[in-house]
């Protein structure tokens, strides 16, 4: 039982570490676009714009709409993803003391994944 449990840790583990990386290596190729910080009428109290896909068939143009749909769908989910993770995480690494350096590594993942999400802003970026 406890090697499904850990088996499952691994596997959210590597979900949430391939959209957190997926979505940094993006941004970098899209100009750092998140976090979005375009406010409509130049004032925060507005809201941010919509983010709408670039024109543009340039590299830049390209990653940046390739960004946004990336974040519209997988990026949401690490909303649940991430906090599922530590959460679960914490438990094993709280209840077995055998089995706790391998829930260290999911524990780091899912913490760094919970402060890109919220220090990059997914949801908010989209403008919705």
């Amino acid at each position: 039982m406890m090697k499904l449990k850990l088996t499952g840790l691994a596997v959210l583990g590597a979900y949430v570490l391939f959209v957190a990386a997926y979505i940094e290596i993006t941004n970098v190729r899209a100009g750092n676009y998140l976090p979005n910080r375009e406010y409509r009428n130049n004032d925060p109290a507005d809201g941010v714009v919509k983010w709408r896909e670039s024109p543009f068939q340039t590299e830049r143009g390209l990653a940046n709409n390739a960004l946004r749909n990336f974040v519209a769908t997988f990026g949401l989910t690490q909303y649940v993803a991430a906090p599922v993770l530590v959460l679960l995480a914490t438990l094993v690494l709280l209840t077995r003391i055998r089995h706790r350096y391998y829930a260290a590594i999911p524990l780091g993942i899912g913490t760094v994944a919970c402060v890109l999400m919220w220090h990059r802003a997914y949801f908010t970026s989209l403008g919705w």
